[in-house]
């Protein structure tokens, strides 16, 4: 999985819709933070004592496993965009579909 920068989302160009734009942003931003908190964490580490270090690990064990979910959910959103965009639809124009056949 390749970790996407705000840079990647804003060369990707259109999105369909455009509050796919949003919410990779916002999952790209969560990714960004959470990666601040994790290496603080390890520079803890470095620097600190053998509890210190023990805590360290588990915060950043954690902000890992988020940091993965949010490219995760980067990844499904460009995928979700390239289909649409491939079949020619928006997120809201699919949703509505579905909602409609579901009735």
């Amino acid at each position: 999985m390749k970790k996407i920068t705000f840079t990647d989302l804003l060369d990707m160009g259109c999105f369909t819709p455009p509050t796919n734009f949003t919410l990779a942003s916002k999952a790209v931003s969560v990714r960004n933070s959470v990666q601040r908190i994790a290496d603080n964490a390890n520079q803890q580490m470095i620097e600190n004592g053998e509890f210190a270090t023990m805590f360290a690990e588990n915060v950043q064990k954690w902000l890992a496993e988020i940091a993965e979910q949010a490219d995760e959910v980067v990844d499904l959103i460009l995928d979700l965009d390239k289909k649409l965009k491939a079949e020619g639809e928006d997120l809201h124009s699919s949703l509505a579909k579905k909602h409609l056949n579901s009735m």
